[in-house]
């Protein structure tokens, strides 16, 4: 009876417990359930509250209407309900820390990375958990970004890079996005990190500002600009903070005069435009011998290495296949001339393989980080591999194709290609890292149990590190049919709910 009682006491709603919402069809143990009721209010106190479906999905709310025509229940996630719950305890011991742990953020001497999250305040819930892309259809903001202000946001944590295993700032990022959704520190009081919440990463001196958009992270130079010029203003730095940021500059700008400078040459004063010069010396030092690069040009991704008798090159499409490659055997070229050649021919050439694609003569290439498109291109090979049809996805579709009653004249297979067709396209329009592995058409049409106002639901694995309820709002925004009848567009990914083979016998 005292665990029970201790049980229902852990709840947000103690209208309604965890049986009833197994029973109705959810069963993600990491989600506490809430009434109607009671998730509005917590929707006003700005709580990221979800729908949840009996099919076992759910979807996050954007707006109180969404919660007001919903007919089933409703949930928010244990982690963030505890952390709320911290939070509006200990608020007033985080606005007292807040000022030194920004300083010691943005100009201590080791790196660390900072959450920020918007303010508590009603009139800034028109861009809690928006994305970029959204701020601008609506007309909030432009390319600039310039509605995401340093004003309205408070710094909600404060931890040190060294806890983290990042061998790139995007490893680094995804890295923090996992710890504040799955293993949140002892100490953190904000809510799960979520689309309109911004990183900041202190990094060798250097601060940088990353949005967390609906896909990834986007960013915000003019934001950490600003968050600095007012940081400056209002806080006094640390002569620790001040030495390092002195003594770096001038570190840096030493070792590029030493590098450059050879016996007899002149030093001149460069005066006001030494920055700029400094940098440019910068740049041309380091890309003195380049031996591997990568680039996207259109729907296509090209990567150069040097080999002994020339540059290897290849050609990938979207989904990271090689399409086409080749040597160019001339070494005593450049390789970024060697590059230049081989995309001339790309563009001029008729496209016989496919290798072409969408290019067009006045495309132009886009400078990417070569190892990490090489980890894409590795992880879609490996998918390719181990992408044979298991024999539980094969019983499966054996026993739909016997009992599937065809839509628009198309069966279960045909819609499945259909879907995989649509799902790629959303990827390709959102620029989604992610691979779709299949599709399978399930639910009460998979087994010929449907009525005439049932719905399509197709499930459909990706493998990508992009949040399922962010996919699946991307991949069912248009109301899609096929005929008169509805798809449901469910996707899923092995770290959450589970691959295909996992997930049909359950559907089964």
């Amino acid at each position: 009876i005292m665990d029970a009682q201790a049980e229902i006491d852990a709840l947000p709603d103690p209208m309604i417990g965890l049986s009833e919402m197994r029973e109705y069809g959810y069963t993600w143990k990491e989600m506490y359930p809430l009434t109607q009721e009671k998730a509005l209010e917590l929707f006003d106190h700005d709580l990221p509250v979800s729908l949840l479906h009996n099919d076992g999905s759910e979807t996050m709310v954007e707006d109180r209407k969404q919660i007001t025509e919903h007919e089933g229940i409703f949930g928010i996630e244990k982690a963030d309900w505890e952390n709320e719950k911290k939070l509006r305890s200990m608020q007033t011991e985080l606005s007292d820390n807040e000022i030194n742990k920004e300083a010691q953020l943005l100009y201590g001497s080791s790196d660390k990375y900072g959450i920020y999250q918007l303010k508590r305040d009603s009139e800034l819930n028109h861009l809690r958990f928006e994305g970029t892309e959204s701020l601008k259809r609506m007309g909030i903001t432009k390319d600039n970004f310039d509605a995401i202000k340093p004003e309205n946001y408070e710094l909600i944590y404060v931890g040190a890079l060294s806890e983290l295993q990042g061998q790139t700032q995007g490893d680094t990022l995804e890295a923090i996005y996992e710890k504040f959704n799955i293993a949140h520190p002892e100490d953190y009081r904000g809510h799960s990190l979520s689309v309109s919440d911004i990183v900041i990463l202190h990094q060798n001196g250097e601060n940088s500002a990353h949005f967390v958009d609906s896909f990834g992270f986007t960013g915000l130079p003019d934001f950490m600009q600003t968050l600095k010029g007012v940081k400056e203003q209002e806080t006094e730095i640390g002569t620790s903070g001040q030495d390092v940021q002195k003594s770096e500059p001038k570190k840096q700008e030493q070792e590029i005069l030493d590098n450059t400078l050879e016996d007899g040459d002149e030093i001149i004063d460069l005066g006001d435009e030494k920055e700029q010069v400094l940098a440019e010396m910068k740049k041309s030092l380091e890309n003195g011998h380049e031996t591997e690069l990568a680039f996207q040009i259109a729907d296509r991704f090209i990567s150069i290495q040097e080999v002994d008798d020339g540059y290897d090159y290849s050609v990938m499409g979207a989904d990271y296949k090689e399409i086409d490659g080749g040597v160019y055997d001339n070494p005593d070229v450049t390789i970024r001339e060697a590059l230049s050649d081989i995309i001339e021919d790309l563009k001029s050439a008729p496209d016989h393989n496919g290798a072409k694609g969408k290019i067009k003569v006045e495309d132009e290439l886009i400078l990417i980080d070569y190892d990490e498109l090489m980890e894409k291109v590795e992880e879609a090979n490996r998918i390719v591999l181990e992408n044979s049809a298991s024999s539980v996805i094969a019983d499966f579709r054996e026993k739909t194709n016997e009992l599937f009653h065809d839509i628009s004249e198309m069966n279960s297979a045909e819609i499945e290609e259909t879907i995989k067709c649509h799902v790629q396209a959303k990827i390709d329009e959102y620029d989604i890292d992610a691979t779709i592995i299949d599709a399978v058409v399930v639910g009460s049409r998979c087994r010929g149990l449907e009525k005439d106002s049932s719905d399509l639901d197709v499930v459909v694995e990706l493998s990508t590190k992009e949040r399922e309820n962010d996919l699946f709002n991307a991949f069912n925004e248009d109301g899609l049919h096929i005929g008169d009848v509805r798809v449901d567009i469910n996707p899923i990914t092995a770290q959450r709910t589970g691959t295909l083979e996992t997930y049909l016998p359950q559907a089964e």
